[in-house]
């Protein structure tokens, strides 16, 4: 039957293309050919592989909490294994079906050579790609089917992390999950060609789209053109070795033992010691690390780049204003309150005054490490006659704010944008997760959080 309804006088062939210079455009006749080939040959069927087998073969030996403690603040509970992990539990009802984790330990990319970063910051893909344990991606997807569990991983500058989430009936294989992206890591080279073939196509055509050569400019000046922080590139894609990546992968996952973790969810507390005790606490103790000041620095003069591409009549405007400052909570709550402020009046002047553009908005960030730094911006798209216009009233705009502020209507507007972004975090636990996980990556105090109103 099938045979029947396609045939060749049926039969579309259909190809598609990038729209750039330098691409070759098959012929009809080289299409013909190619059709021709392939229906000559001769398609076995795939092998399937069973997935009837427990995802670990042996099951660990359980380690033990050496210490359960109330952390004193916003109900958290915290348990110190005898590996040396930590335990954060906050319980919550907001999800009825649903615990999260977040787990991290300091380190990172801080931790491999300039050389070698390429490998490093794909070994999360690389890896996630290629499955766990004695699956691989396929089978650890059917082994899965059906089951409400969720895991990845991240290396950033100064940590690597793990979070995921699971449903309450499902959490004894997301626990397992766990233990093997510790223990048995795997290296799929034929997925890892994949990965790479795909990362070729995207580096060749969506990766220089205006809009991502635009940011990855704004990463180069923000930073100096600090080699560690190359955007992305296709000649930089034979430096993604994956055998590097798994690798660097075991270095920065050598071990649950060195990890912070933080369950917030509406767990049963018994089922979540045994199976901390069992997946978390029964891995090796390792020495814990610390991240290494690798000159990752925002660039000490100004920058002005123009990045001329596209064809559509539009202009993005990207303001970078980045400093050092005195790392307390109250200062970073001010720099919080100092952005509600200008995105509010940028929005009442270039927005709705001016018309100059629809969307425009003040943002900042602020880190402690390696050391405390911030960086204010201000990100609109507008007509490309009216950059230099814009950008001037902006900059008054900043001059003013930064000499006399008496607009009390607008300060207080900000706060209760900021009391209401508080009030908010206990509404789902990704929030919470997100709150606490924070705190503790900023070695900052939990309480502190409660005073955010009075600061």
């Amino acid at each position: 039957m099938a045979k029947s309804l396609t045939t060749d006088s049926n039969s579309v062939v259909m190809i598609s293309y990038p729209e750039k210079e330098g691409i070759k455009i098959p012929s009809e006749t080289a299409l013909e050919k190619i059709y021709s080939e392939v229906k000559k040959t001769k398609i076995s069927s795939p092998t399937v592989a069973t997935t009837d087998r427990p995802l670990i073969k042996v099951e660990p030996v359980p380690g033990k909490i050496i210490k359960e403690e109330d952390f004193g603040i916003l109900d958290i509970k915290k348990w110190t294994l005898d590996n040396g992990a930590v335990i954060y539990l906050k319980k919550t009802e907001l999800q009825q079906d649903e615990v999260m984790m977040y787990g991290f330990s300091q380190g990172g990319l801080s931790k491999v050579e300039t050389a070698d970063l390429v490998s490093a910051k794909y070994s999360n893909s690389i890896i996630e790609e290629s499955g766990l344990g004695d699956f691989n991606l396929t089978d650890l997807s059917k082994k899965l089917s059906g089951k409400m569990v969720s895991l990845t991983t991240g290396i950033s500058d100064l940590s690597e992390s793990i979070q995921g989430k699971t449903s309450l009936k499902d959490i004894e294989d997301f626990f397992r999950l766990i233990y093997l992206t510790f223990t048995n890591p795997r290296l799929d080279t034929e997925a890892s060609d994949i990965f790479i073939d795909k990362m070729k196509n995207y580096l060749q055509n969506a990766g220089m789209s205006p809009d991502n050569v635009f940011y990855d400019t704004i990463v180069v000046s923000l930073f100096g053109n600090n080699p560690r922080m190359k955007p992305m590139s296709i000649d930089q894609l034979d430096q993604l070795i994956p055998s590097k990546s798994y690798q660097i992968f075991k270095e920065r996952f050598n071990s649950a033992s060195e990890f912070e973790f933080v369950f917030v969810g509406n767990f049963d507390e018994d089922i979540l010691r045994s199976l901390v005790c069992r997946y978390i606490a029964s891995q090796p103790k390792v020495e814990k690390e610390t991240w290494t000041d690798r000159g990752v620095h925002y660039a000490d003069k100004s920058d002005e780049k123009t990045v001329k591409m596209g064809a559509e009549q539009k202009a993005t405007v990207f303001l970078s204003f980045p400093g050092k400052f005195e790392w307390t909570k109250k200062n970073a709550m001010e720099l919080t309150t100092l952005q509600k402020i200008f995105d509010i009046q940028l929005n009442e002047v270039i927005r709705e005054e001016l018309g100059g553009s629809y969307s425009v908005s003040a943002s900042t960030t602020y880190n402690k490490y390696p050391e405390p730094v911030f960086n204010n911006s201000v990100y609109f798209n507008c007509d490309p006659a009216r950059v230099n216009e814009l950008v001037n009233r902006v900059m008054l705009m900043i001059d003013s704010l930064k000499t006399s502020f008496a607009d009390e209507a607008t300060l207080t507007k900000a706060k209760e944008n900021q009391y209401k972004e508080i009030d908010d975090t206990f509404q789902d636990n990704g929030s919470i997760l997100n709150l606490i996980s924070s705190y503790l990556l900023f070695d900052a105090d939990l309480k502190d959080f409660l005073q955010e109103k009075k600061l």
